[in-house]
């Protein structure tokens, strides 16, 4: 028996154009195979983590944010798209460099050690335990004296001395003592003479509480 037919088919059966076509298939499995091992991205690795000096730079990227610590990632398969997080915290910023080298920028955190985690989305790609280790997040402050005015008679009594706005976010403060609301005034001055004249909104008395606030201080580095 002939291997191709008068009909052109392949032992009898097969269509010898159908053959051809299987056997291109099957040599492209492979091939593609091949092709996804040798350009698809490797998995992000994180071979060492080094605390290192804040600079201008740092400052500029963590738009006004109370920056404590620059870290410096070392690893492989690093890209642009992954995220960092240090212990539950998301870290202010991840700064890539190149795919072995790359910034994390440290928010205000709790003092000890913490797990710094890279996600790609939110799938977590890499990990390095215990490798970020905070002595205090305290920077330098300064306190101001007043009054939060114009509340409501529901809000003054909610706010406590301890009360801390969020950390990482532009102007945050925390209050250090608070005194007892009382209707909230309006103050005018013109050169020695002075006058105060009780607010009213929506006819019912607003309320203002006395205060002292602490602020941090965002500090550049000397030249």
């Amino acid at each position: 028996m002939s291997v191709v037919d008068s009909q052109g088919r392949l032992f009898g059966r097969v269509n010898l154009v159908d053959a051809a076509a299987i056997v291109f298939v099957l040599f492209l499995i492979p091939v593609g195979y091949a092709t996804y091992l040798l350009f698809r991205p490797s998995r992000p690795h994180i071979d060492s983590v080094t605390r290192v000096e804040i600079t201008n730079e740092e400052r500029r990227v963590g738009g006004g944010a109370l920056l404590v610590a620059k870290l410096k990632v070392k690893g492989s398969g690093l890209n642009p798209l992954l995220r960092a997080r240090i212990g539950a915290a998301e870290a202010l910023g991840f700064v890539f460099e190149n795919p072995n080298s790359a910034d994390v920028l440290v928010g205000a955190m709790p003092a000890g050690r913490h797990d710094l985690v890279l996600y790609d989305g939110v799938q977590e790609v890499a990990r390095a335990a215990g490798a970020v280790e905070l002595h205090s997040s305290t920077a330098p402050s300064v306190r101001a004296y007043g009054w939060l005015t114009n509340l409501s008679p529901e809000d003054a009594p909610a706010l406590k001395a301890g009360f801390a706005s969020d950390s990482n976010a532009p102007g945050a403060f925390t209050i250090v003592a608070i005194g007892e609301p009382s209707p909230a005034r309006s103050r005018m001055a013109t050169g020695t003479l002075a006058v105060e004249g009780v607010q009213v909104a929506s006819r019912r008395i607003s309320f203002e509480l006395p205060l002292v606030i602490r602020w941090p201080l965002m500090l550049e580095p000397r030249r």
